[in-house]
Protein backbone atom coordinates (compact mmCIF):
# COMPACT_ATOMS: atom_id res chain seq x y z
CA UNK A 1 0.00 0.00 0.00
CA UNK A 2 2.76 2.24 -0.87
CA UNK A 3 3.36 5.17 -3.44
CA UNK A 4 6.31 7.30 -4.24
CA UNK A 5 6.68 10.13 -6.69
CA UNK A 6 9.78 11.60 -8.39
CA UNK A 7 10.75 13.20 -11.35
CA UNK A 8 12.57 11.68 -14.36
CA UNK A 9 15.24 13.42 -13.74
CA UNK A 10 16.97 11.60 -10.64
CA UNK A 11 16.84 8.39 -12.94
CA UNK A 12 20.51 7.94 -14.07
CA UNK A 13 21.02 7.29 -17.93
CA UNK A 14 22.20 3.17 -18.24
CA UNK A 15 23.12 1.28 -20.97
CA UNK A 16 21.02 -1.69 -22.41
CA UNK A 17 23.08 -4.35 -20.47
CA UNK A 18 23.04 -2.86 -17.05
CA UNK A 19 21.00 -4.03 -14.55
CA UNK A 20 18.87 -1.02 -14.01
CA UNK A 21 17.79 1.07 -10.72
CA UNK A 22 16.05 1.05 -8.12
CA UNK A 23 13.03 2.88 -8.17
CA UNK A 24 11.70 2.60 -4.77
CA UNK A 25 12.35 0.46 -1.65
CA UNK A 26 9.94 -3.01 -1.01
CA UNK A 27 9.28 -5.59 1.89
CA UNK A 28 9.89 -9.09 0.90
CA UNK A 29 6.33 -9.33 0.89
CA UNK A 30 5.69 -6.40 -1.59
CA UNK A 31 5.39 -6.47 -5.35
CA UNK A 32 5.04 -3.74 -7.33
CA UNK A 33 1.30 -3.22 -9.32
CA UNK A 34 1.26 -0.36 -11.15
CA UNK A 35 3.96 2.62 -12.59
CA UNK A 36 3.21 5.43 -15.08
CA UNK A 37 4.28 8.77 -15.79
CA UNK A 38 2.68 12.12 -15.09
CA UNK A 39 2.64 15.58 -17.38
CA UNK A 40 4.78 17.68 -15.24
CA UNK A 41 2.33 20.78 -15.83
CA UNK A 42 -0.75 18.73 -15.14
CA UNK A 43 -1.94 17.30 -11.74
CA UNK A 44 -3.95 14.44 -12.07
CA UNK A 45 -5.56 12.65 -9.22
CA UNK A 46 -4.46 9.08 -8.46
CA UNK A 47 -7.37 6.67 -8.35
CA UNK A 48 -6.53 3.17 -6.56
CA UNK A 49 -8.82 0.41 -6.78
CA UNK A 50 -8.27 -2.69 -4.24
CA UNK A 51 -9.27 -6.46 -4.38
CA UNK A 52 -12.62 -6.15 -2.39
CA UNK A 53 -14.02 -3.50 -4.94
CA UNK A 54 -12.91 0.03 -3.07
CA UNK A 55 -11.11 2.94 -4.51
CA UNK A 56 -10.45 6.34 -4.09
CA UNK A 57 -8.73 9.14 -5.87
CA UNK A 58 -6.35 11.76 -4.46
CA UNK A 59 -4.75 14.52 -5.86
CA UNK A 60 -1.04 13.72 -7.44
CA UNK A 61 -0.11 16.58 -5.66
CA UNK A 62 -0.32 14.56 -2.22
CA UNK A 63 2.58 11.99 -3.36
CA UNK A 64 5.49 14.27 -3.84
CA UNK A 65 8.83 12.67 -2.90
CA UNK A 66 11.12 15.20 -1.63
CA UNK A 67 14.20 12.53 -0.48
CA UNK A 68 14.34 10.79 -4.35
CA UNK A 69 13.47 7.41 -5.58
CA UNK A 70 14.83 5.34 -3.01
CA UNK A 71 12.92 5.56 -0.62
CA UNK A 72 9.89 3.25 1.07
CA UNK A 73 7.19 5.46 -0.56
CA UNK A 74 3.67 7.25 0.67
CA UNK A 75 1.05 5.15 2.45
CA UNK A 76 -1.89 4.74 -0.30
CA UNK A 77 -4.56 3.95 1.86
CA UNK A 78 -5.23 3.11 5.62
CA UNK A 79 -3.78 -0.45 6.24
CA UNK A 80 -6.97 -1.19 8.11
CA UNK A 81 -8.77 -0.71 5.22
CA UNK A 82 -6.36 -2.78 3.25
CA UNK A 83 -7.17 -6.47 5.31
CA UNK A 84 -10.86 -4.98 5.07
CA UNK A 85 -11.22 -4.62 1.55
CA UNK A 86 -8.47 -6.48 0.11
CA UNK A 87 -5.07 -5.90 -1.54
CA UNK A 88 -4.28 -3.02 -3.74
CA UNK A 89 -4.86 -4.10 -7.77
CA UNK A 90 -4.13 -1.16 -9.57
CA UNK A 91 -3.86 2.92 -9.79
CA UNK A 92 -3.91 4.97 -12.50
CA UNK A 93 -4.33 8.75 -12.99
CA UNK A 94 -7.50 10.19 -13.64
CA UNK A 95 -8.27 13.94 -14.76
CA UNK A 96 -12.07 14.60 -14.25
CA UNK A 97 -14.07 13.50 -17.11
CA UNK A 98 -12.04 10.21 -17.83
CA UNK A 99 -14.19 6.95 -17.14
CA UNK A 100 -12.03 3.85 -16.11
CA UNK A 101 -12.64 0.29 -16.59
CA UNK A 102 -12.65 -2.57 -13.70
CA UNK A 103 -11.87 -6.12 -14.64
CA UNK A 104 -12.98 -8.71 -12.19
CA UNK A 105 -12.00 -12.34 -11.83
CA UNK A 106 -15.18 -13.70 -13.48
CA UNK A 107 -14.31 -12.10 -16.60
CA UNK A 108 -16.60 -8.93 -15.61
CA UNK A 109 -16.14 -5.37 -17.06
CA UNK A 110 -17.47 -2.51 -15.96
CA UNK A 111 -17.31 0.94 -16.88
CA UNK A 112 -17.80 4.05 -14.45
CA UNK A 113 -16.79 7.36 -14.26
CA UNK A 114 -13.85 9.00 -12.35
CA UNK A 115 -16.00 11.88 -11.07
CA UNK A 116 -18.57 9.06 -9.23
CA UNK A 117 -15.48 8.97 -6.92
CA UNK A 118 -14.92 11.18 -4.79
CA UNK A 119 -11.27 13.30 -4.05
CA UNK A 120 -10.25 12.44 -0.96
CA UNK A 121 -6.59 12.56 1.29
CA UNK A 122 -4.43 9.55 0.39
CA UNK A 123 -4.66 7.80 4.06
CA UNK A 124 -8.35 7.27 4.07
CA UNK A 125 -10.60 4.13 3.73
CA UNK A 126 -12.18 5.12 0.12
CA UNK A 127 -15.23 4.47 -1.23
CA UNK A 128 -17.39 1.01 -3.08
CA UNK A 129 -16.50 1.66 -6.18
CA UNK A 130 -18.50 -1.54 -7.69
CA UNK A 131 -19.98 -4.67 -5.83
CA UNK A 132 -18.46 -7.88 -6.28
CA UNK A 133 -20.50 -11.34 -5.23
CA UNK A 134 -18.46 -13.10 -3.04
CA UNK A 135 -16.17 -15.16 -4.60
CA UNK A 136 -15.47 -12.14 -7.04
CA UNK A 137 -12.77 -10.17 -6.98
CA UNK A 138 -11.11 -7.27 -8.92
CA UNK A 139 -8.26 -8.02 -10.74
CA UNK A 140 -7.13 -4.65 -12.48
CA UNK A 141 -8.16 -1.20 -13.37
CA UNK A 142 -7.77 0.66 -16.58
CA UNK A 143 -8.24 4.21 -17.17
CA UNK A 144 -10.11 5.68 -20.63
CA UNK A 145 -9.39 8.85 -21.13
CA UNK A 146 -11.99 11.76 -21.91
CA UNK A 147 -10.84 11.88 -25.59
CA UNK A 148 -11.36 8.19 -26.08
CA UNK A 149 -14.99 8.06 -24.71
CA UNK A 150 -15.72 11.05 -27.10
CA UNK A 151 -14.00 8.52 -30.44
CA UNK A 152 -16.01 6.10 -28.96
CA UNK A 153 -19.44 8.22 -28.95
CA UNK A 154 -18.92 9.50 -32.26
CA UNK A 155 -17.88 5.91 -34.24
Amino acid sequence: GQCVRYPEAVLPIQGRATRGSRSMKLDSSDSLIQMFTIDKDKTPDILVVTSGGHGKRTSSSEYKSLSGRNVKGYSVINKKALEKNGLLVGACPIYDGDSFLVLTSKGNVLRTNSTNIRETGRTTNGVRVVSLDQDNKVTRISRIAEKEIDDIEEG
